[in-house]
């Protein structure tokens, strides 16, 4: 169930506010230097470089693209059974949009962290061959 890229769905979070999907990890994710640190140690720790030792060593961008597009579809959406409004709806009865489900918040983030640890170390492991190539 994807909206497109049109942020036609909407949701409610915990907090009784209307966001698309967008807003929603938009929210989640904090720019500050100081906040995106903070996110990187505590993601480094959580998920250490060997959590992912068989997977690294993927280099290719479409199964990476692929891995986040499923992520998307089972976290993100639930498989399509995401709780949500059209905007069309939302705006005219904002009642009609429903609660997302207990934990959606903190699994969405777990997953985040996930993708984004695995990002870091494959990132680095490019970077590591392009090095190479450079130095022959």
């Amino acid at each position: 169930m994807a909206d497109g890229g049109k942020n036609s769905l909407v949701i409610r979070s915990k907090d009784v506010c209307r966001w698309d999907l967008v807003s929603l990890g938009e929210v989640m994710l904090r720019l500050d230097p100081g906040d995106v640190r903070k996110a990187a140690d505590r993601i480094e720790a959580a998920h250490p470089k060997s959590e992912f030792k068989d997977r690294i060593s993927d280099l290719s961008f479409v199964h990476w693209a692929k891995e986040s597009v499923e992520a998307a579809r089972s976290v993100v959406y639930l498989g399509g059974t995401l709780p949500h409004a059209m905007k069309s709806e939302a705006q005219a009865d904002p009642k009609s949009v429903p609660p997302l489900p207990p934990g959606y918040a903190e699994k969405a983030l777990a997953t985040a962290d996930v993708r984004i640890a695995l990002a870091g170390y494959r990132l680095a492991a490019v970077l590591e061959e392009v090095a190479k190539s450079m130095d022959n």
